[in-house]
């Protein structure tokens, strides 16, 4: 067990990832002060086994802390997990959120870390797809109300919230932005919980800059490739329930013939693409959530 004091975890969510979280591991360089702490979601591959057995050194140094869930809590109430159990901590300054289908480059922790410096409480980095496409610099609103990944900055350096693929967040923001013990909202269970979020600490008056020295390489959604209609449900779901929660009253009531309009031709676009009765579903779910999502907002 190392003496050391501890100022940032890394945060890393699996659900079956034996394929490539390894990766992700042994991808990091972690400078003094900084620890992983890992969330399994329940998986029924060898995920566990497998990061026992190659990361041992770093479990054993007391560097790489498994929690395992006995059920599949989703990406949000994952993070929440490892959130809580870093903030038994009282010297955690920062959480770096990466995902289990994410490698970063040598000097990503310090970079970002460093990015700090100036101000900012979450902190986007610039995550790559493995061919060097720009995945995401982070996230924008369209103009249906929905977020979508910014590729290019214009040289600007703020944007309005990071995606939690590869991103910062300090825990002045985390405490603040907490609802009960949820940091991410629960129950959006995966995709959009980091627009939820980012929207909530921008309402709070924290701003958000993306650190293009820190580079992330992203396989992207490996987890639920081979389930699209998974995605479709939830990120279809939650963009509603994201604009029920944070859009003002007089903004949902302005915008409402423009969101009805975007919502209604989702379903309709989904239908020729086979999708349709999933994306009609996820809006209905969303509708039902209604009161329970209502009361989350600030």
């Amino acid at each position: 067990m190392v003496n050391v004091k501890f100022h940032t975890v890394i945060l890393i969510v699996n659900w079956n990832g034996s394929r490539y979280v390894i990766d992700c591991i042994k991808s990091i360089h972690l400078p003094d002060g900084v620890k992983i702490i890992l969330v399994d979601n329940a998986s029924t591959d060898n995920s566990v086994a497998l990061i026992n057995e190659q990361c041992d050194n770093l479990v054993r140094r007391g560097l790489l802390k498994i929690i395992i869930n006995k059920k599949n809590s989703g990406f949000a109430e994952g993070n929440n997990i490892g959130i809580r159990e870093a903030f038994k901590d009282a010297n955690i300054k920062y959480i770096i959120t990466l995902n289990n289908d994410v490698v970063i480059e040598r000097h990503f922790v310090k970079e970002i870390i460093r990015f700090s410096n100036k101000g900012y409480d979450m902190i986007s980095s610039k995550t790559l797809f493995t061919n060097r496409s720009i995945n995401t610099l982070g996230l924008k609103k369209n103009i249906c109300g929905l977020f979508e990944d910014i590729t290019s900055l214009h040289q600007r350096e703020e944007i309005v919230c990071p995606s939690a693929v590869a991103a910062l967040y300090s825990r002045r923001l985390l405490e603040q932005i907490k609802y009960k013990q949820e940091y991410f909202d629960k129950d959006f269970f995966m995709y959009n919980e980091d627009a939820d979020l980012g929207l909530r600490a921008r309402q709070l008056g924290f701003k958000c800059g993306c650190c293009l020295k820190a580079i992330a390489f992203h396989k992207y959604s490996m987890s639920t490739q081979h389930n699209i209609a998974f995605r479709k449900y939830y990120g279809q779901r939650n963009n509603l329930l994201l604009i029920i929660k944070n859009f003002s009253i007089i903004k949902l009531i302005m915008l409402s013939p423009i969101i009805f309009s975007c919502q209604l031709l989702t379903v309709l676009s989904n239908i020729f693409q086979g999708y349709g009765l999933v994306v009609f579903k996820a809006k209905i779910d969303a509708l039902k959530l209604f009161p329970k999502i209502w009361k989350k907002r600030r």
